[in-house]
């Protein structure tokens, strides 16, 4: 099982960049020149080159000291969001996913997550909230969510095509890959590797199509295709070779080597090891020889050479208790008790088998440790997020009685709008009526002004008709004094 987890290890170095590149000698200049950094930083005002003096030191920090990532980085994004230097921020979460990878703090890290993508959204900035999408992918695979890892790596891929950024289509295609690999489905995964490393062959992206020529490895290697298998890991060792990448070369050999393991070519398998080895020993690359040499070691024991096998594994379990790593150590202790055994030196071997429990229980002790510390967190993480669920339903409830009275107040206020418009127009109808009556009024006093000046003057005529007449009369004889007087005219004559 080892040697299995160590071949998909190196497959992925390119991306993760998991192997130093440096060899023991440059690794102490390169620690010397962070001492120089963080010396600098100790003086550093609290302004955004501060920020960039943290980000480029947790940067550093990431193959060599993981937690000093993860609190050079948590500093950085501080700074950052008090300077409001969104650049910093957005740098800062980037640089903290890897600090959190390695310290395996991948569920805490969700509600940066969520914080990131807030920011991105504030701002605007569709590629930092791909970006974020991608990260929560990967943080989902590691924690086993694979469904909805692929659910975010799809979410980032649709905006990168919106962007018609292609390196990071080609990423994500890779990212669902590498997440359909694990959930065995293997031909999409197949699918999605083969579009990432047509988009890298077109950008001329080496880096990106070399981790798709690996990923095809592994892929045929899961489907049983061994030819296959065999033919892309010799096509990625060529490359690296042609990259002139020692940490590259190795990790290609150590695949073929594996390969070569899993269909019973042991000396072929032997022989691609030792050579990653040499190059291990000339990087300085202790985690690459303990790896590798447990591999090794368990093929001479299969083949039955207990000598070369002890030989091998002895150099191997002195680096892995120098580095206190018990995994390798438990290997080592029960690979030895093995060969022991088998040279009939029982003594050697129950020691080695008594270590080998030893570590065993130490490992098993840390992980129910772990799991008992899993499951409190686990119980006080539920148990506040049952608080914040009731807060959160009582503030609900507020929430629909705020919203109830606000409903209540607007209508009532609808209302008392409707009746002051209404009484304002029956206002102005009333007073538009009283107008209208008042004129009328006045029309009708002055149609009566005007009759009553027409039967005035009607009057004054008739009086004076009357008034003439009475003088006429009174200035002509009377009709019977002219008849009595033509009468006595008569006689006269």
């Amino acid at each position: 099982m080892y040697k299995r987890i160590i071949t998909c290890f190196l497959i992925c170095l390119f991306t993760f960049g998991s192997f130093s590149l440096y060899t023991q000698e440059q690794t102490a200049q390169f620690k010397k020149s962070l001492d120089s950094l963080e010396d600098i930083l100790k003086t550093a005002p609290q302004d955004t080159n501060r920020v960039k003096l943290l980000m480029r030191i947790a940067g550093r920090n990431k193959n060599i000291d993981p937690e000093k990532t993860l609190n050079y980085s948590k500093q950085a994004l501080a700074l950052s969001q008090k300077l409001n230097f969104i650049n910093g921020i957005f740098r800062s979460f980037e640089i903290m996913s890897h600090g959190v990878r390695a310290a395996g703090l991948q569920k805490e890290f969700l509600t940066d997550l969520d914080r990131w993508e807030k920011i991105s959204d504030s701002v605007s900035d569709l590629h930092q909230k791909a970006k974020s999408y991608n990260f929560r992918g990967t943080m989902l695979m590691d924690l086993g969510s694979y469904s909805k890892s692929a659910e975010y790596y799809f979410k980032a891929l649709e905006i990168d095509e919106k962007l018609n950024d292609k390196s990071s289509i080609a990423s994500d295609y890779g990212n669902l890959a590498l997440v359909y690999e694990s959930m065995k489905k293997y031909q999409l995964a197949l699918d999605y590797v083969n579009k990432a490393m047509a988009i890298d062959k077109e950008i001329n992206d080496m880096k990106g199509y070399m981790n798709g020529m690996g990923n095809l490895s592994n892929i045929y290697s899961y489907l049983g295709d061994n030819k296959k298998a065999l033919a892309y890991a010799f096509e990625f060792l060529k490359m690296a070779e042609k990259e002139q990448n020692q940490t590259l070369i190795a990790g290609g050999l150590c695949n073929i080597g594996s390969l070569y393991d899993e269909i019973g070519e042991n000396d072929k398998a032997i022989e691609y090891y030792q050579k990653a080895i040499v190059i291990g020993e000339e990087l300085g690359n202790d985690e690459l020889l303990i790896a590798t040499g447990i591999n090794v070691g368990n093929l001479y024991y299969d083949k039955g050479q207990y000598d070369k096998s002890i030989t091998t594994l002895k150099p191997v379990l002195a680096k892995a208790e120098a580095s206190d790593l018990k995994f390798a150590m438990g290997e080592c202790y029960h690979i030895l008790a093995a060969d022991y055994k088998g040279k009939k030196d029982f003594a050697m071997a129950y020691d080695y088998l008594e270590k080998y429990y030893a570590v065993k229980d130490t490992l098993l002790n840390a992980e129910n440790s772990r799991q008992v510390n899993d499951m409190s967190a686990k119980y006080e993480k539920d148990k506040q997020e049952l608080k914040i669920s009731a807060l959160e339903k009582e503030k609900q409830l507020s929430k629909q009685v705020i919203e109830k009275q606000n409903n209540f107040k607007n209508v009532l206020i609808i209302v008392v709008v409707l009746i002051i418009v209404l009484a304002i127009v029956l206002f102005r109808a009333f007073m538009n009526k009283q107008k209208a009556n008042k004129l009328l009024e006045a029309s009708n006093a002055e149609i009566q002004h005007q009759k009553d000046i027409i039967e005035e003057k009607n009057k004054n005529i008739t009086d004076s008709i009357y008034y003439a007449k009475r003088i006429q009369t009174t200035l002509m004889p009377s009709e019977n004094y002219i008849s009595k007087s033509m009468e006595k005219l008569n006689k006269k004559d």
